[in-house]
């Protein structure tokens, strides 16, 4: 149950980049199609490119480490989006750390999964660890709420404090009784 809103509570940060940033872009310039296109085309290209190097030279932490390092770079890039005030540098740094926050932490979701069940029930845990992309649809609602009735300031901020939510979550897994069998 921890793992599924945690899990929930990375998406429901994570789905921001693709569903509302160009919404956010909106505010700070005319041509915001065009900005988020080169933006997500970057996180593109620096998903593959780290994701090479995580492979090749894997960190020698524990999934839960990776997990939280990967959702420190998602707060530290809302933070940095937050102050960004349409900064092209700004932005291309926020980007960078949160593609690298991104490939550690969406692969760490399911090895976590992964980790607490035993063969008998690994079909039943991957299963249900699918109610976690909840967060896919209520992040974007919560988001559109906070561009049009606060700031995009604050619906950053609000996001790199939320994404920590999910490292205490996962920090749960000890005790459920599940997790022992």
């Amino acid at each position: 149950c921890f793992y599924i809103v945690g899990g929930a509570t990375v998406y429901f940060v994570f789905s921001q980049f693709e569903a509302t940033f160009s919404l956010f872009l909106k505010i700070y310039f005319d041509n915001p199609g065009i900005i988020f296109s080169y933006l997500l085309t970057l996180n593109a290209v620096l998903c593959l490119v780290f994701q090479y190097i995580f492979i090749r030279f894997p960190f020698p932490f524990s999934n839960f480490i990776n997990l939280s390092i990967g959702n420190t770079f998602f707060s530290m890039a809302f933070v940095l989006f937050a102050i960004s005030n349409g900064s092209w540098i700004v932005l291309v740094l926020a980007v960078i750390i949160y593609s690298a926050g991104e490939i550690l932490t969406i692969p760490a979701l399911d090895i976590a999964i992964d980790d607490i069940s035993t063969p008998e029930n690994k079909t039943l845990y991957f299963g249900l660890s699918e109610f976690r992309t909840i967060g896919f649809t209520l992040g974007p609602i919560f988001a559109s709420f906070m561009l049009e009735y606060v700031s995009p300031f604050w619906m950053c901020i609000v996001f790199a404090c939320v994404i920590f939510l999910s490292i205490a979550l996962f920090l749960q897994k000890e005790n459920l009784p599940i997790a022992e069998s």
